[in-house]
């Protein structure tokens, strides 16, 4: 009470000038206050966009070699290589993705050969990759709904959907006794229509 008492003489003891120039002061704080504010909110958007922008890059190193290989367009070029290295020079330390760039470039090598393995490892390398760089670029964070479900096709529909062909194909492909043991075709069958009909529906969710 003391205190508020002698701030309030202080108060009355000064002149009018220098009382209007406390208020101008002290609105002037309030200002510097809430443009502080502001300007780090606008730092973060961009700092955001920034990321996502590096996850898209990164998401196209990516998907378009992964998907040449499975449609048989060839090998991969080597422009498609050589923008798989430099997203991966530029940004592989930013997004902690160093080992899972390194197994899907070796695993992308490797499927020069026609052999099944390598492709399984290779889509299975793709994929984890692919979901690193989306929550570590804040690509499935993303608040916007139109660039949200594009996102959620290119990470998500989209690699699960090739993901059931090519169980498909191996399925389909696969002699009846290449497998040892109790295998219910009928019910592996069934699984794989659920899968695909899951992820159709997805896609088009997403569409829509």
């Amino acid at each position: 009470m003391a205190l508020v008492q002698r701030i309030s003489g202080w108060l009355g003891r000064l002149s009018v000038g220098r009382k209007l120039t406390l208020i101008y002061l002290l609105d002037l704080t309030a200002v510097i206050y809430v443009s502080g504010i502001l300007i780090h909110e606008k730092r973060q958007s961009i700092e955001f966009t920034q990321k996502e922008i590096v996850g898209t890059a990164y998401t196209s190193a990516v998907s378009e070699p992964l998907m040449d290989v499975f449609l048989g367009r060839g090998p991969v070029s080597d422009a498609q290589w050589q923008a798989l290295q430099s997203v991966r020079e530029r940004h592989d330390e930013m997004l902690g993705t160093t080992e899972q760039g390194s197994a899907f470039a070796n695993a992308l090598q490797a499927s020069a050969s026609d052999a099944q393995p390598p492709r399984d490892r290779l889509l299975q390398q793709a994929r984890t990759l692919l979901t690193t760089v989306g929550n570590q670029s804040n690509l499935i964070l993303d608040p916007d709904l139109d660039s949200y479900y594009v996102m959620s096709l290119t990470l998500l529909r989209f690699p699960e959907l090739l993901q059931v062909f090519h169980d498909t194909q191996r399925f389909v492909e696969r002699p009846l006794g290449a497998v040892r043991g109790a295998v219910n075709r009928p019910a592996e069958l069934l699984t794989l229509a659920g899968r695909l009909d899951a992820a159709v529906s997805g896609i088009e969710a997403d569409y829509t």
